[in-house]
């Protein structure tokens, strides 16, 4: 008999026994990827090198190598995809006000708003079943996200955006829309 699951974020999952054993199992690695990662997490948010720096110096790279290719612990993800992605330290070059600034609607052209309202559809934004998206919270910071984007990269819009921004927004949480 199959029953309703949730994994970390939030989606729900229909699992039958085997399948409940699986992710069970799932669980129980990430728990221990999680405590590899505790020691080192620490150490990145009190290094020497700051948020704002530009990359990770050799030390730090050498030793976050193997800890993100078997993957970063889902509780840690939104901090560490921040940092290491470079995103800190764009946001801190940018300075204050940038992301409101270029996530007005104002400045787009018709044919883009045409293109992401198509996109945000109910039938094609494949994530309006998750809990972040049934409220319009979400897919409003979804459009934000997105305005922001095509006049950051005025090289246009592309079909699909609205997931990749969905998902960092499920992974990374309304509070770190910007």
């Amino acid at each position: 008999m199959a029953s309703q699951l949730k994994d970390v974020y939030g989606f729900a999952l229909l699992a039958t026994g085997e399948d409940q054993r699986l992710l069970q199992a799932s669980w129980v690695a990430a728990k221990k990827r999680a405590d590899s990662w505790s020691a080192i997490d620490k150490q990145l948010r009190h290094s020497s090198c700051s948020d704002t720096a530009p990359g990770p110096d050799q030390r730090r790279s050498q030793a976050l190598k193997p800890l993100v290719r078997r993957g970063v612990p889902f509780e840690l993800r939104p901090h560490q995809w921040f940092q290491l992605s470079g995103a800190a330290a764009r946001q801190a070059a940018a300075g204050g006000g940038y992301y409101a600034k270029l996530s007005s609607i104002n400045a787009l052209s018709v044919n883009m708003l045409l293109q992401l309202s198509e996109d945000l559809a109910p039938g094609l934004f494949q994530f309006r079943t998750h809990p972040l998206f049934r409220k319009q919270d979400g897919m409003d910071a979804v459009r934000r996200i997105l305005c922001a984007y095509l006049q950051h990269n005025p090289a246009g819009y592309f079909r699909g955006l609205a997931h990749i921004a969905g998902f960092l927004l499920i992974v990374m949480g309304l509070h770190q829309e910007q």
